[in-house]
């Protein structure tokens, strides 16, 4: 019988494969079907035939029995005298290899991968090219379920290990602090001296809102509801809101300086958190660079012919075009003398940018000159009279008559003259050449009134004297000047609050008004 057909049939009435020393013995007898049992050492009554029902490899279900890898000195012998009896190549070879896989022989190598205690895989076919036995040299197990168990324990410890080293590092990445070094950008833009400076606000605080949402516990698919609806359909009551806005009130973003740079300035990018915030504070320098060149015109040339000055000396203010320039400061009550400083305003710097100029300064100090003296003006003495006499007119004497108890007299001491310049139109302004010139011109007094009892009353007696004193002032308001003249009609006087309880509260009370002392000139003699 051929060995093939040997082996399938030991297979079938064994219900194993043939070992080695089997095969040698089998070999040794011509393969006779009839040796299978004897070389099996199986009694023959605990047995099948040849009709076996056993599974061949092929079936489907089969499972191949265990096989032993021990050898039993009989079946050692036989193999040796097999190989001797042959006395060829095959046999000192097989000789050789049952040596080897004797453990306790001396010199014994276990076979790689090859464990008498563990089942190993089956291999393909033998080094001769004999697909019937598989690899004489090595004797080869089926797996048992040992070792898919063992095989099934380490796949799974290997995923086990895999999702912990990813929990791990999402909650490395959750809990360490956002560090924007490297994700903020500062852009210099414009011209030497003027430029500016910008980072790249949007995509921080979108980058940002991703992270400390993240932080706070929100999920992704839940930070793409706020980017897609502007955060509508987020609950303000929820706790992760909460903090998500409060890690945001204390985070602070700046650049030292943002605006009127040069080249070669350091700029500083700082940015700071509270310790509840997981945001890196840090500050890093950046050097300002690349901005344009520029020619430079002188500040007094730009503005020389556009300030100019009105009204009275004492009582002046500058003129200029708002738009382009600002006067710093009070802009009423100018004297000749007086120094005013004139700013350039941002539109206008930038109309000379374009232009690729730059003033050599933002502001430039101007003096006051030009304006005219009041005194200088037609009829103010006239009016200055006539304010004179507003005291008495406007408090007379009462002498004791046939029927009185008492009589009053009133005298008054005059102060300083004050004089303001207005406009004769509530709708007309400082800068309007063609506003209507005006001036109030008011004198503070002390009044002092007198009573003097002439018969005894119920509270007096005749002879006794009482005495009251205001301090207050009289004047003229609005009063039109026309031709460098004062239009004396139509005027309308004013009398002070009486209740100053000095010469002092009186003056105060008109430099707040805009008032602005008068000294009237002496004729010369």
């Amino acid at each position: 019988m051929e060995p093939e057909q040997f082996s399938r049939l030991f297979e079938q009435i064994i219900g194993r494969k043939l070992t080695p020393s089997e095969f040698l013995e089998a070999r040794a007898t011509g393969f006779d079907p009839k040796e299978i049992k004897s070389i099996a050492k199986i009694d023959a009554l605990a047995t099948t035939d040849a009709d076996d029902l056993s599974l061949h490899p092929q079936d489907p279900g089969y499972q191949p029995p265990p096989q032993d890898l021990s050898f039993s000195p009989d079946a050692r012998s036989n193999a040796e005298d097999a190989a001797t009896s042959d006395g060829g190549a095959e046999g000192s070879i097989a000789h050789d290899r049952y040596e080897s896989a004797d453990p306790h022989a001396s010199g014994f190598t276990q076979p790689p991968n090859l464990n008498p205690q563990q089942d190993a895989p089956t291999t393909g076919p033998t080094a001769s090219g004999d697909p019937t036995l598989g690899d004489s040299t090595a004797v080869i197990a089926p797996v048992n379920k040992k070792s898919k168990k063992t095989m099934v324990a380490i796949i799974a410890a290997a995923c086990i290990v895999c999702v912990i080293g990813a929990v791990a590092f999402f909650l490395f990445q959750r809990n360490r602090e956002i560090d924007l070094s490297n994700k903020i950008t500062v852009t210099f833009e414009g011209y030497d001296g003027y430029g500016t400076a910008s980072y790249n606000e949007s995509e921080v605080n979108e980058y940002l809102m991703h992270e400390l949402m993240l932080r706070a516990g929100y999920s992704e698919d839940e930070y793409n509801m706020v980017i897609t609806s502007d955060g509508a359909d987020l609950d303000e009551t929820d706790p992760r809101y909460g903090t998500v806005g409060s890690w945001g009130e204390s985070l602070d973003i700046e650049l030292s300086q943002e605006d009127k740079l040069s080249n070669g300035d350091v700029v500083t990018l700082k940015v700071s958190a509270s310790e509840e915030t997981p945001v890196k504070s840090f500050e890093k320098e950046f050097t300002v660079e690349n901005l344009k060149k520029v020619q430079t015109v002188s500040t007094k040339e730009l503005v020389q012919d556009q300030v100019s000055f009105s009204g009275m000396n004492g009582a002046g203010f500058a003129n200029v075009d708002d738009e382009l320039l600002s006067v710093e400061g009070n802009n009423q009550g100018l004297s000749n003398g007086d120094k005013v400083t004139v700013v350039l305003s941002d539109e206008y710097i930038n109309n000379l940018l374009e232009k690729g100029k730059a003033p050599s300064e933002d502001s430039i100090e101007i003096e006051v000159a030009g304006l005219k003296e009041f005194s200088g003006i037609g009829k103010i003495d006239t009016l200055l009279d006539m304010v004179a006499k507003l005291p008495s007119e406007t408090y007379e004497d009462e002498p004791a008559g046939e029927y009185d108890s008492y009589s009053v007299n009133y005298a008054f001491e005059s102060g300083k003259t004050y004089i303001r310049l207005d406009s004769a139109s509530s709708y007309s302004y400082q800068d309007d050449v063609n506003a209507e010139t005006a001036i109030s011109l008011v004198t503070a007094y002390k009044v002092t009134k007198t009573t003097t009892y002439v018969e005894d009353t119920y509270s007096n007696k005749a002879g006794d004297v009482e005495t009251e004193v205001e301090y207050t002032y009289f004047g003229y308001q609005n009063v039109s000047v026309y031709n460098d003249s004062l239009v004396l009609s139509d005027l309308y006087d004013v009398e002070g609050y009486s209740d100053n309880l000095d010469m002092d509260a009186v003056y105060a009370e008109l430099e707040m008004d805009g008032y602005t002392e008068y000294t009237p000139q002496q004729p010369a003699a």
